[in-house]
């Protein structure tokens, strides 16, 4: 059995003035983007769904204006980017999929399935804000988790050549900045192809990022010669139009086994004062170790400085 949560997710962002096209650096800057626009749940005896009926979440080429509400969505089409969908069942096996076609088919291959599956639509810049500009020569990348089915912050890119690195952001030149903040590059002025390197893993904490691919949206793609994607690398050539975005999966960090709880606690210390005016240094196995002062105002230094914290 097999049922599918769906959505349509238009990415209208309200309460933002910046410039990145990065939709979780737009979500952290306080902005609010617009609750799925079509949401339902369906369920089948069978072990395959297709989005190809409005009952299992039938994904249409676009959304033209004006989706309501039009204060939200302006006078801007919205179109098809992709399905991201993931799950797992009762026995921990997990199902996680990116697909750029409006009709995945997607085979369990029995036990009990969840999906949770989202169509997701972007801004069909080259359009024009009304439909009818003349479009724009520039390469647009993002980076996705494909584990919490959702977009992630983080900076994800190298690009070579690059420019000189501005004081501000000292490690990293104006195309590698440009490309993480922004989520955008401009190629009509390149003159040169240049590459976009995915990093292969990053993150902080006990959960890290481990890329997988690059998903590219066709219908957003062209240039003679095409991009090229070659592994973790996309090539660039000038007047280039691409959208793509990496997928990463969600591992767990990498922490090493301690043989001894002491080799753990032995660089954290506290200080102590003994009843005869001794400082001590007490480390967290109990041991003591005096600290032979330095002139007569120590002892009153010390004391003094744990008031302060005391306080």
């Amino acid at each position: 059995m097999i049922t599918v949560d769906w959505q349509h997710i238009i990415l209208a962002a309200i309460g933002y003035s910046g410039t990145s096209r990065r939709i979780a650096r737009i979500r952290a800057a306080g902005a609010s983007f617009a609750h799925p626009y079509l949401e339902r749940s369906w369920s089948s005896e069978g072990d395959t769904w297709s989005p190809n009926t409005e009952e299992a979440g039938r994904a249409p080429d676009s959304y033209p204006p004006p989706p309501l509400p039009t204060d939200l969505y302006g006078d801007r089409t919205y179109v098809f980017a992709f399905w991201s969908v993931n799950s797992s069942n009762l026995t921990g096996t997990s199902l996680r999929i990116v697909d750029d076609g409006r009709t995945p088919s997607i085979s369990i291959g029995g036990g009990q399935w969840t999906l949770n599956a989202k169509a997701w639509y972007v801004w069909d810049r080259n359009s024009g804000e009304g439909g009818g500009g003349t479009g724009e020569h520039g390469v647009e990348i993002d980076a996705f988790n494909w584990i919490s089915n959702d977009f992630i912050p983080n900076y994800f890119v190298d690009i070579t050549p690059d420019g000189a690195p501005d004081p501000s952001h000292p490690d990293l030149g104006p195309l590698t900045y440009t490309a993480n903040e922004d989520g955008y590059v401009s190629t009509e002025n390149l003159t040169e192809p240049i590459t976009i390197k995915a990093r292969r893993q990053f993150g902080d904490g006990y959960d890290r990022y481990q890329f997988s691919h690059w998903q590219v949206i066709h219908r957003f793609t062209s240039g003679s010669p095409m991009p090229e994607i070659n592994g973790s690398t996309i090539t660039v050539h000038p007047r280039n139009t691409m959208k793509a975005y990496a997928i990463y999966d969600q591992v767990a960090a990498d922490i090493p086994e301690v043989e001894k709880v002491e080799d753990v606690l032995r660089g954290y210390f506290l200080f102590g004062l003994l009843a005869d005016g001794t400082i001590v240094n007490i480390d967290p196995l109990g041991g003591l170790q005096p600290i032979p002062t330095r002139g007569p105002d120590d002892l009153k230094r010390f004391v003094e400085t744990l008031h302060r914290i005391e306080k």
